[in-house]
């Protein structure tokens, strides 16, 4: 995603109003098509805007209109979408919330832009504070709430000049003569998606991109909203749920649940490290070898409840032995769909509930787990003791991450435990069998600098 600054100056009568235009975030999920079984399509969202839509009206600007008619201010975005698809895409734009207001941001006034209006307006029939966008410049309409997006144009075809790639929208604001002086923001979140050979937008695991939060939203309490996903895995064709959570990351909302499978290169972004060149995700229901370097996987019967993975299956056989400072093996191979989704590690299970102000360190109620919707459930587990146990009673999960205790960190891993105490970090033999939430990751909203650092790329455990 590109972005670019423009800020214009646009002189309304002899009011001084300026407009930093549109702002939005674009994301690109992209599919698998229909035609071809080989063949990946691409989407990528370009935005010739600057990072917010708002206007500010100074405290002179504002007693001079006292005076004055109303005043009609327009600026237009330019979306530009990349594809490879033979098959087109569909443009999409929404809030990023249920409010669609441009609120005055810079004093506790009550006084706003609404857009709440009911069919279309031009710019002489629109209310005063009123805002909306257009397709045709001429007529304006409401901007759709979050979950309920436009759909702005949809492209049929493979794209062939920029008239295919580019798509204006119109942005228009009727100032009235009672607009307080203030800065007056909103955020919007404009999507393409690739469509199938049939025109459908279709999702699948391997090729989805998890959007990125929008950049450096200066408004302490706005918050990103979480989105849902329904993908579907290519290797086996089950289906799951994926959320965008607060820690700017897409979680799976149903544990994995994939089994005599040959993976290999093709199945994980790390395949520079894969030992061999196949691996088989087993199905080990009628037998389970507890051995350090052997693969088990038990599929439950129960629906939803997916399936345990020793922790060599989890990784693909692979058993990293270098750590950093902060106990991380850093990002491995894992049973993952490809794609760049990966097992999750300590530090990101612990992010993710820092970001809705909760310690896994110290633990978590099951009362407060529920603000966080990543349906974890008491799946229960595979244990050497007791083979499956605990269905109804404990969930457990695997991390990537190796325990503190240097003498643990060839045998163990830690894991995520809920039981009837609630949720918090633990550590297992690697021998067990626990489930698997796959995590994809975005750009983190948090700018916390107390968090560990990924091992390989240096940076936070967010990127």
């Amino acid at each position: 995603m590109k972005k670019y600054d423009l800020a214009t100056k646009l002189g309304i009568f002899s009011i001084s109003l300026l407009a930093t235009v549109f702002a939005v975030y674009a994301y690109s999920p992209v599919i698998k098509t229909h035609a071809d079984g080989n063949a990946t399509s691409s989407v990528d969202v370009n935005l010739s805007v600057a990072p917010r839509l708002s206007i500010f009206v100074d405290d002179y600007d504002a007693r001079r209109m006292k005076s004055r008619t109303d005043n009609f201010v327009s600026e237009t975005a330019h979306i530009y979408v990349d594809t490879n698809s033979s098959y087109g895409y569909s443009l999409m734009l929404e809030d990023v919330d249920e409010n669609t207001n441009l609120e005055n941001r810079s004093t506790s006034s009550n006084s706003r832009f609404t857009s709440t209006f009911a069919g279309s307006k031009t710019s002489e029939t629109m209310d005063p504070n009123t805002w909306g966008y257009s397709m045709d410049s001429s007529n304006y309409y409401k901007i759709p709430v979050f979950g309920n997006p436009v759909l702005l144009r949809s492209v049929s075809s493979a794209i062939k000049n920029e008239n295919d790639a580019k798509t204006d929208v119109k942005f228009g604001v009727k100032v009235g003569s009672s607009t307080m002086s203030g800065y007056y923001a909103d955020m919007l979140l404009a999507s393409a998606i690739v469509n199938g050979q049939d025109g459908t937008q279709v999702y699948t695991m391997q090729n989805f991109k998890c959007p990125s939060p929008w950049p450096d939203y200066d408004d302490e309490n706005w918050e990103m909203p979480e989105r849902t996903w329904t993908l579907k895995d290519e290797r086996d064709g089950r289906t799951y749920e994926v959320v965008l959570l607060k820690d700017g990351n897409c979680w799976m909302t149903q544990n994995l649940d994939i089994t005599d499978y040959l993976a290999s290169t093709d199945d994980t972004q790390y395949a520079g490290r894969f030992s061999g060149n196949k691996y088989l995700i087993p199905d080990s229901l009628n037998d389970w070898s507890f051995t350090y370097n052997s693969g088990e996987v038990y599929e439950t019967s129960t629906e939803g409840y997916g399936a345990y993975y020793n922790y060599n299956a989890a990784s693909l056989g692979e058993t990293r032995g270098a750590q950093n400072s902060t106990n991380e093996y850093g990002r491995g191979m894992s049973s993952c769909p490809s794609g760049k989704w990966y097992l999750p590690s300590s530090n990101d299970w612990l992010n993710l509930f820092n970001d809705y102000n909760l310690s896994l360190t110290n633990g978590i109620s099951a009362d407060d787990l529920l603000q966080v919707h990543i349906n974890l459930e008491k799946s229960g587990s595979y244990t050497l003791e007791n083979g499956v146990n605990g269905q109804g009673s404990i969930g457990t999960w695997w991390t990537d991450t190796a325990p503190s205790s240097v003498g643990d960190r060839d045998t163990k891993r830690n894991i995520v435990l809920l039981d009837n105490n609630g949720l918090r970090l633990e550590t297992s033999d690697r021998r067990n069998g626990h489930s698997i939430r796959c995590i994809m990751r975005g750009t983190s909203i948090s700018n916390n600098p107390s968090e560990p650092k990924d091992e390989e790329s240096g940076s936070t455990g967010r990127e």
